[in-house]
Formats: C-alpha cells, sequence, structure tokens
C-alpha cells in the first residue's frame, strides 16, 4: 500500500495530490500541534479547521483519508496555554 502522511503545515495544492489517487492519505490532529508554541487561540483554530477543510476536499476528490480529530474526551485535561 501506498501511503501519504499529511501534516497540519504541509496542506500543499490539490492540484499536487491529484496525480496520486491510488494511494491512501493519513491526517490526525495532534495536541502537540496546538501546544508545541504558545500560539494564539485563532491559530489553532485556523489550523484544525485548514486540516479538516482539506479532507474534506480531498475526499471530493475521491481520495482515500484515513482522519483522525482531535478526541475531546481525552484532551480534556489538556490546557492549550503554556505558561
Amino acid at each position: 500500500m501506498k501511503a501519504f502522511i499529511v501534516l497540519g503545515n504541509q496542506l500543499f495544492p490539490q492540484s499536487y495530490f491529484t496525480p496520486f489517487k491510488d494511494h491512501h492519505f493519513f491526517m490526525a490532529e495532534s495536541v502537540d500541534l496546538c501546544t508545541h508554541f504558545k500560539y494564539h487561540k485563532h491559530k489553532i483554530i485556523f489550523f484544525l479547521s485548514s486540516m479538516r477543510h482539506f479532507k474534506e476536499e480531498l475526499v471530493a476528490k475521491e481520495i482515500e483519508v484515513s482522519y483522525f480529530p482531535l478526541n475531546p474526551q481525552k484532551s480534556k485535561n489538556t490546557s492549550y496555554l503554556r505558561i
């Protein structure tokens, strides 16, 4: 199986991925992505909404995607603020 791992900072134009329709795409939202630096909450929202929109575009082009969103139950005790 051929696969791509697409990270939150690798959301390239769709035309780049179109030739790889026979590949499987893996995307996962990560608490580390949100807490790596002391990000503003709007930037975190931007990261996550961009990833979700990108996934929807891949699915619309009939590309197989495994997408794992943040689990609110697991990240309930996680603060996105670094002090």
